[in-house]
């Protein structure tokens, strides 16, 4: 994994002279910033002179909760637990942070939410007074911004709300990053993260489900069946596809990235004329959803005709409730998709590579043993299971039926509540450190 370069964005030519050092240099400073980072996130949060400064430039951050998916898009569990708490703890001054050119930012004013502009001087005074930094993202320049260099000791705790179910063995990624709350869905997700070697415990990581599992399961449940028309294909991306600075999410595609093998893959899935042909003896439509950071690369990849490409700005938990089937890699979608019990199927072409060369090794979740579909590791095998499962229906079949009845213990709706009940208790029991307020 890319180790992940700090940049200081404080005024002044020096500092952006520093920080363009910083964010190009690899190695052994890189790992060093980061290093020193985390120790200092690591450290018991506390009012600092900062937080009183903060407070007589714009007293409305006082305590506040900030809430961020990525730096570029919303759409993930921040956005749905922000709506939550505007509507069922007014109590709570809660804001969300968002990159000021994002194409949700203009969805979310219009929606009401009080936002702040990602790196911009009033995110900063926000961070100075920040109680609760909560994100669905745990990547250094949300847990550690930026922005915020300069200020040796954070005022504010993390929730990590993740982006999804965790399968593969991230603790080596995961090594260093410090969160006072972790939200896990399954209870095989909650063992794994609370033994070695991951180095939480269960006083940190919580059985709560995501927050915008709430809004799928209302959304599935409310389509029904002939509405369910959409064959998604929701691959993940390849760090080695990929490179980027660190210091936010966008990235750009590597040379060869065209012809790749992950490329090439999926565009031949795509353009499957039995593929096609089944979906229309069944009325279906075959759309792709690439992960958000392949998502500003599609053109490249060359997707045939008669596919419809639609994106994470697209509402997620819409398309898996209008979803027959669901096509996926290694994505945690596919934990989304199994809860509301729609078709799956694994396709796998790189399985050795990703694990040796991605974000994470295998863990504790075999995708044949307990996976929610069958597993293709060739594009022959991928179009024949696809036909075979489309021709089969919209249901799942077993053993896979079993395993998501066993899999997910609460599909009730009620996880931003007890998001925000382990937040709030959490705090309760952990002493702040000078906090005094």
């Amino acid at each position: 994994m890319p180790t992940s370069c700090h940049r200081f964005s404080a005024p002044g030519g020096l500092a952006r002279k520093v920080s363009a050092l910083v964010a190009s240099t690899p190695g052994r400073l890189a790992r060093l910033v980061v290093r020193l980072d985390q120790a200092t996130v690591a450290r018991t949060p506390r009012t600092t002179w900062a937080t009183r400064l903060a407070e007589r430039i714009d007293p409305r951050f006082r305590a506040c909760w900030l809430l961020m998916d990525r730096d570029t898009e919303a759409h993930d569990n921040a956005e749905h637990l922000y709506r939550h708490l505007s509507t069922e703890r007014p109590d709570i001054n809660a804001w969300f942070v968002l990159g000021r050119t994002s194409p949700d930012w203009p969805r979310l004013e219009a929606d009401g939410f009080r936002l702040v502009a990602h790196g911009s001087l009033r995110h900063v005074v926000a961070l100075a007074q920040c109680r609760e930094l909560v994100s669905s993202q745990i990547d250094h320049y949300v847990i550690s911004p930026p922005a915020m260099a300069w200020l040796r000791r954070r005022p504010w705790w993390f929730t990590w709300l993740q982006h999804g179910v965790i399968q593969s063995d991230l603790s080596g990624w995961l090594a260093g990053k410090r969160a006072r709350t972790v939200v896990t869905t399954t209870p095989a997700e909650h063992r794994s993260l609370t033994r070695p070697p991951y180095t939480w415990t269960e006083r940190e990581v919580v059985l709560t489900g995501q927050p915008r599992h709430d809004a799928l399961v209302r959304q599935a449940a409310a389509t029904p069946d002939d509405e369910r028309r959409l064959v998604v294909v929701m691959p993940t991306w390849r760090t080695w596809l990929l490179t980027g600075s660190g210091i936010g999410n966008a990235r750009v595609p590597v040379p060869g990235f065209a012809d790749s093998e992950y490329v090439r893959s999926w565009r031949g899935l795509l353009a499957s004329t039995a593929v096609h042909e089944a979906a229309r003896r069944h009325g279906l439509e075959v759309v792709l959803m690439p992960h958000p950071n392949m998502a500003p690369h599609v053109a490249a990849m060359g997707i045939p005709d008669g596919v419809r490409v639609l994106t994470y700005a697209d509402d997620v938990q819409q398309v898996l409730a209008r979803a027959s089937h669901v096509v996926t890699d290694y994505s945690s979608n596919a934990f989304d998709a199994a809860l509301v019990e729609r078709p799956l199927l694994y396709f796998q072409f790189d399985f050795d590579r990703l694990h040796s060369g991605h974000i994470g090794a295998p863990g504790y979740f075999d995708y044949v043993r307990d996976g929610f579909g069958p597993v293709a590791r060739t594009s022959s095998d991928a179009e024949r299971l696809l036909v075979e499962l489309i021709d089969a229906g919209k249901a799942p079949a077993e053993p896979y039926s079993t395993r998501i009845r066993e899999t997910f213990t609460r599909r009730d709706g009620h996880a931003c509540e007890r998001v925000v009940a382990e937040i709030l208790a959490h705090r309760s029991s952990a002493p702040r450190d000078g906090a005094g307020r």
